[in-house]
């Protein structure tokens, strides 16, 4: 059974939204401010975050990078008021992989909820994913956990681990949000074949998200922010003008 932490200042929308979650069978938790979110992540099992941007004693978004930067990987969604593009566009690029504006339905945000979940712990049935290559044909490939979770990559000086959710290199370790480690996984399967920024929306939010396909180069930013030397002139996760995005390995 899934167990998510809600941080919202509001009892009313909290108590709604745990309502659905149960109805789910998702069982939640709740708290209303900031303060020891961080704690509680490190010592309560959680597998995915819920959290408010506007909170009693401070921003749900530097909240969200701390717990990036303490190497939590849970997926967190971010709902607020504040409908601004550049919100949307800061709490992505803070580590959240998801949004909703107030006001929503309690049935939307589980909707969102659960498919963060499939994506990001394989529950249920493994994704059946359209090869973009495979044009009109249709022809599908199944994203396999188990036999993603235990490659490795090499990029120059750089090691991803999938079963991990890293990448190393002589700097250190990286973590990957559960977002980013299912974007490398469809690139990882196809090495230098272009996916349209369309098409990777499609594989990894899925056709039942409700999200919009812009937030794609928001997290292809992030990916090369962690794979290159210089993430202005990537080597490896290259921009194919006018067509999308590819990664390139050594070996092709």
């Amino acid at each position: 059974m899934s167990h998510v932490l809600i941080v919202e200042d509001d009892d009313d929308i909290a108590s709604a939204v745990r309502d659905h979650l149960t109805r789910e069978a998702i069982t939640s938790a709740h708290t209303r401010r900031c303060s020891g979110v961080l704690d509680r992540l490190s010592s309560e099992k959680f597998e995915a975050l819920i959290l408010d941007v506007m909170l009693p004693d401070g921003s749900g978004f530097d909240l969200c990078r701390d717990i990036r930067a303490k190497g939590h990987q849970l997926p967190i969604l971010f709902m607020t008021a504040r409908s601004e593009d550049v919100d949307e566009v800061l709490g992505l690029g803070l580590g959240g992989d998801d949004y909703i504006t107030k006001p929503f339905t309690s049935s939307s945000l589980v909707a969102r909820v659960k498919a963060q979940l499939r994506r990001a712990y394989s529950y249920g049935d493994p994704d059946t994913l359209v090869d973009a290559a495979a044009g009109s044909s249709g022809a599908a490939f199944t994203r396999h956990p188990s036999s993603t979770a235990s490659r490795t990559v090499e990029l120059g000086e750089r090691c991803i681990d999938l079963a991990a959710g890293e990448i190393t290199s002589p700097g250190g370790n990286t973590n990957l949000t559960a977002r980013e480690r299912a974007l490398l996984e469809v690139f990882i399967e196809h090495p230098n074949q272009v996916f349209t920024r369309d098409r990777l929306f499609d594989l990894v939010w899925g056709h039942d998200h409700f999200g919009d396909p812009g937030t794609v180069p928001v997290h292809i930013r992030r990916l090369r922010e962690k794979l290159e030397d210089d993430p202005s002139q990537p080597q490896w996760l290259q921009t194919v003008r006018g067509l999308g995005y590819r990664l390139r390995t050594p070996r092709t």
